[in-house]
């Protein structure tokens, strides 16, 4: 499955952008959203970083090394 993490990161992005600060509430829970889609994007790449990593690691070891489907 591939995903484009860019376009929920700028639409978090907008929805910051368009809050109302005077609104500590809503500021509060956009923020703490906003942490959420972070932490997200962040496990997303550091996955995409592991995959990348195992691809380079079989090529280095020769067609001939065992890597588990789960990660590639």
């Amino acid at each position: 499955m591939s995903m484009d993490i860019n376009a929920p990161l700028f639409r978090q992005l907008d929805r910051l952008e368009n809050i109302d600060p005077s609104d500590t509430d809503a500021l509060k829970a956009e923020i703490e959203r906003a942490r959420a889609v972070k932490d997200i994007a962040e496990t997303i790449i550091d996955s995409g970083h592991l995959t990348a990593d195992v691809i380079k690691l079989k090529h280095q070891l020769g067609a001939t090394a065992t890597i588990h489907k789960g990660l590639l």
